[in-house]
Formats: C-alpha cells, structure tokens, sequence
C-alpha cells in the first residue's frame, strides 16, 4: 500500500521498529521495507519482539510496546499537524467527547461526518443537515 501511495504521490509515514528493520529480511515483492518506501520512517523504539514483561515462570515476554508507542505517535503526529492547520488560517477536524458536560457546542457540529456515519446512521434529517461527503 505505501508503494501504492507514493505512487499516486501521497506522503507516507511510518512507525516501526527500527531495531527490527535492521534484523529482518524484506517480504515483499520490491525487496523494500516499509521504513524504505516512506517519506519519514518514526522509530518506535521498541524491541524486535515487540513484547515488553517478562514474569518468572513465562517463557516468553508480553504486552506489546508497539501500541503503546505507536498511539503516543500517532497523537503527537494529531497535535502537530493541527497546530500547523491553525497557523496557516485552517479549522481543523475535532471530535469533542459528548460526555465530558463542558462541551461549548452540540456533538453533531464539533464533527459532522463522524455524528452522521456513527451515531446516528439511520437519521435522514441528520444526513440532510450534515454534509457527509467529507
């Protein structure tokens, strides 16, 4: 996929084990990594195992650091790039948790596409309020 998207001239950025990049041979077709074919390659910093705990008695470590650091990635990359939007005069997308009491404005404004496609799908006067072409 991410020779796919490059191909058709998107960016690609990837997180992975950049320790593991190092030890494991390509899979694929093109004998390219993924970490070869993308834009910025993150490093996750995570062991080639990937599981973190190891417990007396178990053979094999657990819990896997990836999904930890790849969330805390991902969100750092959220952050970023609405900062970025916001500098050069954009509004970006937003999804306020309905629940938190304090919300400023109704749940289907804050994000209309998630509202209209999740929380209420069968609701045509929402479809017909919402631009869900986004």
């Amino acid at each position: 996929m991410a020779i796919a998207f490059r191909e058709k001239g998107l960016k690609v950025i990837s997180v992975s084990s950049h320790q593991n990049y190092a030890r494991a041979k390509a899979t694929h077709s093109s004998k390219k990594k993924l970490a070869d074919v993308s834009d910025v390659a993150i490093d996750n910093c995570v062991p080639p195992e990937d599981a973190l705990v190891a417990a007396s008695g178990v053979a094999e470590k657990f819990a896997a650091g990836s999904t930890v650091a790849g969330v805390s990635i991902a969100m750092a990359l959220v952050a970023e790039v609405g900062v970025r939007l916001v500098r050069s005069g954009k509004q970006p997308f937003t999804f306020v948790f309905a629940q938190r009491g304090s919300c400023a404005r109704p749940q289907r404004t804050s994000f209309p596409g998630i509202h209209a496609r999740h929380l209420e799908p069968n609701s045509a006067e929402c479809a017909r309020k919402i631009d869900v072409s986004r």
